[in-house]
């Protein structure tokens, strides 16, 4: 089976990523060159969007049948709405797709990085919904930001009653509500 978080920045995925890795068996199979990239594109450095870690990789947004094969055995990866945009290959999937408002994800998005988020990121996050509902390899999951910041404890129960190999108590721990900003 392979784990995947997936949704459009400043949703979540970067904090389930860790939680998840941190409280299970499960590696976060990451790219320390991409984080790099990601760092050096933050606005302000006296704001730390991400603290603990962006968790992204180099092919997270190419189809999903292109790399989901030689992903190491037992991690959790990231991967963009837009990987999903051809199908989600023939491989089983459990997936967790992030959701937020777009008004606080545009919030976050510019106090992190000076700019909107491209408007074909959200058509592409709302195909990928649809493409991953109907694919029967896929164990879908939607988490809404709002409830893993207030409601970690909930979130990560019911994630590992659907078949996430984690400790849900530990993976709540992880979750620090601070992270709630940059809101409307």
């Amino acid at each position: 089976m392979r784990y995947i978080v997936s949704g459009l920045h400043r949703t979540g995925t970067s904090a389930l990523v860790r939680a998840i890795s941190e409280a299970s068996t499960l590696t976060a199979w990451t790219d320390a060159s991409v984080e790099a990239v990601i760092r050096s594109r933050e606005i302000d450095p006296t704001y730390n969007p991400n603290p603990a870690g962006y968790f992204s990789h180099a092919t997270m947004f190419s189809p999903i049948a292109d790399w989901i094969a030689d992903t190491p055995d037992n991690s959790v990866m990231k991967a963009a709405p837009e990987a999903f945009l051809q199908g989600t290959g023939s491989e089983p999937l459990t997936v967790i797709l992030t959701s937020r408002p777009v008004g606080e994800i545009e919030a976050s998005f510019m106090s992190a990085f000076g700019f909107d988020v491209p408007d074909h990121r959200y058509s592409a996050r709302a195909q990928a919904q649809a493409i991953l509902e109907q694919a029967s390899n896929v164990v879908l999951t939607i988490v809404n930001f709002s409830d893993l910041i207030d409601t970690p404890d909930q979130v990560f129960a019911s994630l590992a009653a659907s078949g996430w190999p984690i400790d849900a108590e530990a993976a709540a721990a992880t979750i620090d509500p601070s992270l709630y900003r940059n809101i409307l």
